[in-house]
């Protein structure tokens, strides 16, 4: 009986990935799809195609950026910069997509003044790098800094005192770094307003009195939910409520 524990736990394995396999034959139909569309200059069926894949759970910078590139060439400037801002957290540092979206920011009616808040101007490095790649390479750092330490205490080794907490300097900037990242996702949300426009209301109610009024792509920050709305600040002293479908989340 024992010959078949490794082919049974094998063929369990199996069993487990091919949900799996199957899904993601499918994205990979569904992305060719998508692909053609954009090509065939159907841009409105090729945002939809590459988004059912983020909404599979896919976290690609790539993939955003087809995502808001196909909604910029279809006129839907509310989804283009949502994905254009989602796709630059993950990928900083590509120049077609920074070149992109300053393009669908032109494109936008309400204009404000860019609004940046005490912690975002503390860690104002934190958009060179994706999150993951801060991960990695604050992992690096204490992997680095640890070993030093260990060669200095058990050779005779002659390494620089500062060759070994400069690497524990690193390993502490791209612990903040990280701790930035999290704080910035957990508790400053930001937005787009996906409508062509929307009324912004000093309450939940259709009676409620409208306030100011905004237009897709415009950037706002998320301050509040409650009863299916967003309160939302827009510049320094714009704020009221909006529901929550009219807005999406970066």
């Amino acid at each position: 009986m024992r010959t078949l524990a490794k082919p049974i736990v094998f063929l369990l394995f199996m069993l487990m990935l091919m949900p799996l396999a199957v899904q993601a034959q499918d994205q990979a139909r569904t992305f060719l799809a998508a692909v053609e569309a954009y090509d065939k200059g159907d841009y409105a069926a090729a945002a939809r195609g590459f988004l059912s894949i983020a909404e599979d759970g896919v976290i690609n910078g790539k993939l955003y950026y087809n995502i808001a590139n196909a909604s910029l060439k279809a006129g839907d400037i509310g989804q283009a910069i949502r994905w254009y801002e989602k796709a630059h957290r993950l990928i900083p540092g590509d120049p077609d997509l920074n070149f992109n979206l300053d393009y669908a920011r032109t494109r936008v009616k309400d204009k404000a003044p860019e609004e940046v808040s005490l912690p975002e101007m503390l860690f104002f490095w934190r958009n060179w790098l994706n999150p993951e790649t801060v991960i990695r390479l604050a992992a690096i750092s204490s992997l680095v800094f640890c070993l030093v330490a260990f060669i200095r205490r058990q050779t005779k080794m002659f390494l620089p005192v500062l060759f070994q907490y400069g690497f524990l300097m690193l390993f502490v900037f791209f612990t903040l770094t990280a701790a930035g990242h999290f704080y910035f996702d957990r508790y400053l949300r930001r937005g787009v307003v996906l409508a062509e426009s929307v009324s912004v209301k000093s309450g939940f109610s259709d009676l409620s009195t409208e306030l100011f009024e905004l237009h897709a792509g415009s950037r706002v920050t998320i301050e509040k939910t409650e009863q299916g709305f967003y309160r939302i600040r827009f510049g320094k002293d714009k704020i009221g409520w909006v529901p929550e479908k009219e807005i999406g989340i970066i």
